[in-house]
């Protein structure tokens, strides 16, 4: 029992943790510095841009967590485990596309 919550804490830490805590400072925060490239003047509305990129790190980091959790349990195999994170992490830039064509000058 110990080590499968030393496993899903070394994945939660490892792939849910960085979604959440960049998704909080960008949403909760405004801190969107830590944007890579961000410049304000290229957005119409730097607000809702910030808001609906964090939710979205916010609502990966939880995903990446339950997928991390399911697969301590055995539930899941290495394989999704990892296609889960990939999936968050497509579904990020996806995220950032749609935010720079929608609020984007």
């Amino acid at each position: 029992m110990n080590g499968d919550l030393i496993i899903t804490s070394i994945l939660f830490i490892v792939s849910g943790l960085p979604f959440l805590a960049c998704g909080y400072l960008i949403a909760i925060e405004k801190k969107t510095s830590i944007i890579a490239g961000w410049d304000e003047n290229n957005f119409n509305d730097p607000e809702s841009y910030a808001r609906v990129f964090g939710w979205t790190a916010i609502l990966c980091g939880l995903f990446l967590a339950g997928s991390a959790y399911i697969y301590s349990a055995n539930v899941i195999s290495i394989y999704v485990f990892i296609g889960t994170i990939v999936m968050a992490v497509i579904v990020q830039l996806l995220a950032a596309g749609y935010c720079s064509k929608r609020y984007g000058t």
